[in-house]
């Protein structure tokens, strides 16, 4: 089995060199599939990460999610206590700014009811099938996922070579129900 350290070093080599064409390709490819699903069509709340430059893009998700009047909630990173405030935006250009690593954050924060939301899009530089995830290694969502106790289906966006064999897991994982990619869509449950 390959350690977190190891796969993290591997895929995100082979993300800093995709073209932007091919990232936007599989980006559009993987949106696509996720707005299919029933789940994503029944969630009228939903939280969803700005992507960095090589993750599948949600821009364009999140514009659509707002236009379609569903409840968009970003998260904003809290560096001196290492945790997440997840936060409500209404405009995409109005509310969100450069803020912690680089990354578009909620430039006002208007603190959410985390137990009405009902679906958690989050990042990973690799999953596995069962949902196990390989972060940044920080610990940021699985931190908050834990000392919240999240309802609301949690869901990785990637990339599909970005889905790996396994992941080692770790008591204080916390493995996501789905994973989308622009080739499938994975239920997690079903392979733990």
């Amino acid at each position: 089995m390959t350690g977190k350290n190891e796969i993290r070093a591997e895929i995100l080599s082979k993300l800093r060199v995709m073209s932007a064409g091919e990232r936007m390709e599989k980006s559009t490819k993987a949106i696509r599939n996720l707005e299919e699903t029933a789940q994503f069509k029944g969630a009228g709340r939903i939280f969803c990460y700005a992507s960095k430059s090589y993750e599948v893009q949600t821009q364009d998700l999140i514009r659509r999610m707002l236009g379609d009047g569903k409840e968009v909630y970003v998260p904003k990173t809290d560096k001196e206590n290492r945790t997440l405030i997840v936060s409500q935006i209404m405009d995409f250009e109005k509310d969100l700014a450069a803020g912690a690593f680089g990354i578009l954050e909620p430039s006002k924060t208007r603190e959410a009811d985390i137990k009405k939301i009902e679906m958690w899009i989050i990042p990973g530089i690799a999953f596995d099938r069962r949902g196990y995830r390989v972060g940044h290694g920080k610990g940021y969502f699985d931190s908050f996922f834990r000392k919240n106790s999240v309802r609301g289906m949690k869901l990785g966006m990637a990339y599909s070579f970005q889905i790996v064999p396994r992941v080692e897991e770790k008591t204080y994982d916390v493995p996501v129900d789905m994973v989308v990619t622009e080739r499938e869509v994975i239920n997690c449950k079903g392979e733990r």
